[in-house]
């Protein structure tokens, strides 16, 4: 069967006591402190590597939704275009650790949604670009098994060019999928990535994107 759409959300909160040394939050005035500095994409990393983010924390959910605030105007005010992408991609990485992912009860969500969007491919859109997008990792167990598979899913990008939801439209090979979580492997990976947004009439807009990840030997 195939799976629901995992739709991305926001976690609320309110702010508490200030951070202690090696805190999530200290964590996240590291993050702060590199994008005054103008390495946007640094503090990316650091906030998509660091641990207790997502514990739910009020203070840390408080200090991340400031940082998303400075990434949205570091958008806005950036001198030029690789700064601009390196502050979206901090955004967007912040967006997904306070994101919370929830299966629709019905599995069409992406679906439904799609109605009301543009293609990725539309000729009138000024086309999206990537500009984070690891690949998943394919187990090493089923390489060396020798073992291929590929896994569809369909996109949503936003205004802003994060994913916020996902859908696989068709099912791995079963047994690979149950010993390796390929389509797991593969909406864990995508809800990360990044895209300057597609433009209509220089204004960003939301699309729908369906996309096949191959998992090959090489």
């Amino acid at each position: 069967m195939v799976a629901p759409a995992v739709v991305l959300g926001l976690v609320a909160g309110a702010p508490s006591a200030s951070a202690a040394p090696g805190s999530p939050d200290r964590t996240v005035e590291q993050a702060r402190s590199l994008l005054e500095a103008g390495r946007e994409e640094k503090a990316a990393r650091v906030i998509r590597n660091a641990r207790g983010l997502d514990s739910g924390d009020s203070a840390v959910t408080e200090a991340l939704r400031d940082l998303l605030e400075e990434a949205r105007t570091a958008i806005r005010t950036a001198d030029r275009p690789k700064r601009a992408d390196g502050a979206r991609i901090l955004l967007c990485t912040v967006r997904y650790r306070l994101g919370v992912a929830e299966a629709t009860a019905d599995g069409n969500g992406i679906g439904l949604a799609a109605n009301h969007l543009r293609r990725w491919d539309d000729p009138e859109l000024e086309p999206m670009e990537r500009l984070y997008s690891p690949m998943p990792d394919f187990a090493g167990a089923a390489l060396r098994l020798r073992h291929e598979a590929a896994v569809v899913t369909q996109l949503i990008i936003d205004q802003e060019g994060c994913v916020t939801s996902i859908k696989p439209l068709v099912d791995a090979d079963y047994e690979l999928d149950a010993a390796y979580g390929l389509v797991d492997r593969t909406v864990e990976t995508l809800a990360t990535w990044v895209f300057r947004p597609a433009l209509l009439d220089d204004q960003p807009v939301a699309v729908y994107h369906t996309l096949t990840t191959s998992f090959r030997l090489q």
